[in-house]
């Protein structure tokens, strides 16, 4: 099982508007890099919501579960021990540019989706972004730092997490 190495820092000071602002967008434009990195190293998307959002039209944890159902090749859906409906997609072109697209265009939260994550071909998580980007965790190789360097990636912006085992 992959281990979580690394957590994206979303805070956001209260004091001062200015360089809050700046640090939203910073924020922002590292979560877009971040979130291309993973959805070029995945091969499937794994989305969780609450069943009942999927039949309202503007449920608080369906956005784009229609869209990426019609844009996959096949899916398969499961129910976890809470109740949330669990959508696994292979990770094709249309939907990696519908998320992406989605993340980058989205305005007051870091993504528009509730709960994602991007697996590798062993169906081990190598990202998610959970409650809407505000809390987002990944498996970082020392590769996919030196990519992030490459790509201008402030690392600075990266907490640490321990070791776990």
């Amino acid at each position: 099982m992959l281990a979580y190495t690394y957590r994206l820092d979303t805070g956001i000071p209260f004091d001062l508007e200015e360089i809050k602002e700046l640090r939203e967008r910073k924020i922002k434009v590292l979560w877009c890099q971040l979130a291309f990195l993973f959805f070029e190293k995945g091969r499937a998307l794994q989305l969780k919501y609450w069943p009942g959002d999927l039949a309202m039209k503007d449920g608080y944890s369906s956005f784009g579960i229609a869209d990426i159902k019609q844009l996959a090749n096949q899916t398969n859906q499961t129910i976890d021990l809470d109740g949330l409906c669990i959508l696994r997609v292979d990770l094709t072109d249309h939907v990696k540019n519908f998320v992406l697209h989605n993340i980058h265009k989205s305005e007051g939260r870091l993504s528009p989706f509730f709960h994602f994550e991007v697996l590798d071909e062993a169906g081990e998580s190598l990202c998610t972004s959970q409650d809407f980007g505000s809390a987002i965790l990944m498996a970082l190789t020392v590769s996919d730092m030196r990519l992030l360097v490459a790509d201008g990636f402030d690392l600075n912006f990266l907490i640490s997490l321990p070791e776990s085992g």
